[in-house]
């Protein structure tokens, strides 16, 4: 994932916008990275043992309650970091309102 891409991420859990942190694209993936490291996701033994490696898939993010899409940047940032090949399609953006069943994103 290339840094440019992401761009500059401004998180505040309330409404003054004083209180916004700026996370750069660098801190997004040093942060995706290491959760990933520690999670071991390249090396699922499962997914390894029963699924084959030219296997294709699609998931797709859906809200399961009402509240306020927050860190998309982080998701794309897993999945990218998994498999550069894949395509990210967004249906909503960090700040909208997000209703039960609404879906956020597809990857394929």
């Amino acid at each position: 994932m290339s840094v440019a891409h992401l761009g500059k991420l401004f998180l505040c859990a309330c409404d003054n916008p004083r209180m916004a942190v700026e996370l750069n694209a660098e801190d997004i993936l040093r942060q995706v990275k290491a959760a990933l490291a520690e999670d071991r996701a390249v090396r699922d033994v499962t997914t390894s043992a029963l699924v084959p490696s030219s296997q294709q898939g699609r998931a797709i993010l859906q809200a399961k309650a009402h509240g306020v899409l927050a860190g998309l940047a982080f998701a794309r940032a897993a999945f990218e970091a998994i498999d550069p090949a894949l395509r990210w399609t967004e249906d909503a953006a960090d700040g909208d309102r997000i209703t039960p069943g609404q879906i956020i994103a597809t990857i394929e």
